[in-house]
């Protein structure tokens, strides 16, 4: 269901669900090239927020208080992000419409 972002959360929280074990290492080197992924840099509030509101369904599922924790919070930190950058309501908004209208594909 991920296009981008919150998808190394969620294949960490399947493998845990399935029973694998997760460490660290410092022998690993990753190179991430931030942002390079997205095409305008105020979409990537647009997939976080869809992102993060599809997995917090998945992850807790059947949780009532989890989920209503979350939303409070996830709502409280994009109105704040809102109120420090106007131009970045389109993209929340529309993570959250997208969301609740299970559109998981490419922003538009």
């Amino acid at each position: 269901h991920y296009f981008l972002y919150v998808e190394d959360v969620d294949y960490c929280f399947t493998m845990l669900k399935n029973g694998y074990k997760m460490s660290c290492t410092d022998k690993s080197v990753i190179f991430h090239k931030e942002s390079k992924s997205s095409p305008v840099k105020d979409s990537i509030y647009y997939y976080n927020t869809r992102n993060r509101f599809y997995f917090n369904k998945k992850a807790n599922q059947g949780a009532f208080f989890n989920r209503l924790f979350f939303y409070f919070f996830i709502s409280i930190v994009r109105t704040i992000q809102i109120i420090i950058k106007p131009a970045l309501f389109k993209y929340i908004f529309r993570g959250f419409l997208d969301y609740h209208k299970k559109y998981y594909g490419v922003f538009a």
